[in-house]
This record gives C-alpha cells, sequence and structure tokens, in this order.
C-alpha cells in the first residue's frame, strides 16, 4: 500500500511540475495592438497590413482600423505598416515587456500617384462572319 502511495505522489508532483512550467511559459510574451488612422482626416483605415519588420508576423487592421499582434517575445522591435495608396510607415523602438500590451499609433499618409493618360484605340471589322450576325432588339 505504501509503495502505491509514492507512486501517486510522484506521479502528481510530476504533473504538478509539467503544469507550472508550462503556466509560466505561457505568460512570457507580450502583445502589440493599436489603431490605423489617416493622417489628413483622421479616420480609421480598415486592411492595413502592420508587420514586425523583417518578420512575417503580424495582422490585419479590422473595420475600426484596430489591429492586434499577440504572442510577441519580449524585447525591442521595428514596426512597419503598409496600405494600398498610403505612403508605408515604420515606428522603431516598440518595447514588448511579458505580460503587456504595447500601444502603437499608426498614422499613414496618402500617397497619390498621378498616371499619364491612356488613350484606347480600336478598328472596326465590318467584313466577319460575326459582325453579319444582327442581333433583334
Amino acid at each position: 500500500m505504501e509503495m502505491c502511495n509514492l507512486k501517486i505522489r510522484r506521479a502528481f508532483l510530476i504533473f504538478f511540475f509539467m503544469v507550472s512550467a508550462s503556466i509560466a511559459l505561457l505568460g512570457q510574451t507580450g502583445t502589440i495592438e493599436g489603431i490605423a488612422t489617416d493622417k489628413k482626416n483622421k479616420e480609421t483605415l480598415p486592411g492595413v497590413m502592420v508587420t514586425i519588420d523583417g518578420t512575417t508576423i503580424g495582422a490585419m487592421a479590422d473595420p475600426d482600423g484596430h489591429f492586434v499582434i499577440p504572442n510577441i517575445k519580449p524585447g525591442k522591435y521595428r514596426i512597419k505598416a503598409s496600405y494600398i495608396s498610403y505612403s508605408p510607415m515604420i515606428v522603431e523602438d516598440v518595447v514588448v515587456r511579458e505580460n503587456n500590451t504595447t500601444k502603437v499609433g499608426i498614422v499613414l499618409e496618402e500617397n497619390a500617384v498621378t498616371l499619364q493618360e491612356v488613350k484606347i484605340t480600336g478598328i472596326r471589322k465590318t467584313n466577319t462572319d460575326v459582325s453579319m450576325i444582327n442581333v433583334p432588339e
């Protein structure tokens, strides 16, 4: 009987240690979150892609311009934000601390590109089988 109790105690201690270690490891990350807005009119920008520069880790802003990048190891990062027809923005020295949320404001400036005119020309062919088809109205 005593041998059985010893095995149960040992199993319980191993289980307790494993659960404690995994909980401790889970709490060693932080989060980056914020809102992306337009510099000129202060409106939120849905769909802005916010990434940790040099990685594939990131998030896309929701319809309200809000983004969240969870489970980031503590440290100092460069955050890059990009959006169609806006100049990309880099935020330097974003510090992530474990068990904390770091707030980052993304303000993007519109980058209007003027295109040259496009001329479309065509030639009408009337001597083909397709041109001879008369569509009733």
